[in-house]
């Protein structure tokens, strides 16, 4: 019985600590830890402490080739021309009429299915069909493979009827009929395909789902045939090479403004100076990238602005990217572009990773012809970049 009333003796005095350890913790050895064990918390905010910093834009090649969309149209300082060349796949039944002289083509057509527009909708737009004359291939075609392209001058197409939804063009009959009856050829010696120009008065540029895309929105060009006596079928012949040529003028920009440029491949640096500005053992706890976008001289899609990807540079004099460490993406919000994940970066320079600044990119450029322009280094300290960083040391 003594046994019993000391153990429950004890089991009290322990609870009592126990609670009185919940109660009040930080008396409890707080005092008695040296200051080098003990943690900091600062922020740095560059609109309010300013670091030196600097910017600038760069323009690269960008393979247009294996663009999801492709653009057709013209803007004050973008014109794009669309190549297409369509495949001439017929059903056996078909196939074995035009082989024995049977059939006969009535008509044939492109569609095309606007998915949005840069610029103004309801301004001017037309363009011109034009037949291609030599062999081409979508990859790496740029503007200099267009001017040397040969191509008919005369315009192959009637008139178009045009939507916001859909896009007829009439193909003349011959040409396209020339395409189906010598299909077999090896090599094809007569369809190569045809150029879309846009005409001087055409005033904005639509957007199409491109081949590299699984869609039932790509172009198609339609026929209609009828074998002699017979049957009258109307087919649809696949599209089985694209791609839009842009031609783009940037404007000119005498300070450290960046440029990001879809269909160009201008890209943009930003450096932050963080020597000695941040402890050497200190870790970042959140950091933020905000970026200020000049929106009175930027363009989007009608279906919104595209998003900026962003990379660690591994030289900056080169334009190289770190892509090892991934690739973030800032998001819009308003006239600014933002993104907390630049921590992953920040702690890498702190780890003792060379900090040769950030890269920026549109995302998807190669099927972008949006234009953001962001506001640089010298710019007024509310509009420059900035950075937002919590750290302890």
């Amino acid at each position: 019985m003594r046994r019993l009333v000391q153990l429950v003796l004890f089991l009290t005095a322990a609870a009592l600590f126990f609670i009185s350890c919940q109660d009040d913790p930080s008396p409890v050895g707080a005092d008695q830890l040296p200051d080098k064990d003990k943690f900091n918390f600062d922020t740095l905010n560059t609109q309010i402490t300013p670091v030196t910093q600097n910017s600038s834009f760069f323009i690269d090649s960008v393979d247009l080739g294996a663009a999801e969309k492709v653009f057709l149209g013209k803007t004050n300082d973008i014109t794009s021309t669309l190549l297409l060349r369509f495949l001439m796949l017929l059903p056996d039944s078909v196939a074995v009429e035009v082989d024995s002289g049977n059939i006969n083509l009535l008509e044939s057509w492109i569609e095309l299915e606007p998915i949005s527009t840069l610029g103004d909708n309801a301004s001017a737009f037309d363009f011109t069909v034009h037949k291609i004359e030599e062999e081409w291939l979508p990859s790496n075609f740029g503007v200099d493979s267009l001017g040397n392209l040969a191509v008919g001058l005369e315009d192959i197409s009637g008139t178009s009827t045009i939507t916001d939804s859909l896009i007829t063009v009439p193909i003349e009959t011959s040409i396209v009929n020339t395409w189906i009856v010598n299909r077999l050829e090896t090599p094809t010696t007569t369809n190569f395909g045809m150029v879309l120009k846009p005409t001087a008065g055409t005033n904005h540029i639509k957007i199409f789902e491109g081949i590299a895309i699984t869609s039932t929105k790509v172009p198609v060009l339609k026929v209609i045939v009828k074998k002699t006596g017979g049957f009258t079928d109307t087919l649809d012949l696949p599209i089985n090479a694209d791609v839009h040529v842009a031609d783009i003028e940037l404007p000119v920009i005498v300070d450290d403004t960046i440029i990001l440029q879809g269909g160009l491949a201008a890209g943009g640096k930003i450096f932050f100076d963080l020597e000695g500005v941040i402890p050497q053992n200190a870790s970042a706890n959140s950091a933020r990238l905000v970026l200020t976008v000049d929106t009175l001289n930027s363009s989007y899609p009608a279906s919104g602005a595209d998003g900026i990807n962003y990379n660690m540079l591994s030289d900056s004099t080169n334009n190289d990217a770190a892509t090892q460490f991934g690739t973030l993406q800032l998001r819009r919000e308003g006239d600014k572009y933002v993104d907390d994940s630049f921590i992953q970066f920040f702690n890498r320079w702190l780890n003792g990773e060379a900090n040769e600044g950030i890269m920026l990119k549109i995302d998807n450029e190669k099927s972008s012809l949006s234009r953001i322009k962001i506001y640089g280094s010298s710019s007024d300290v509310s509009l420059r970049p900035k950075l937002i960083v919590t750290y302890s040391f």
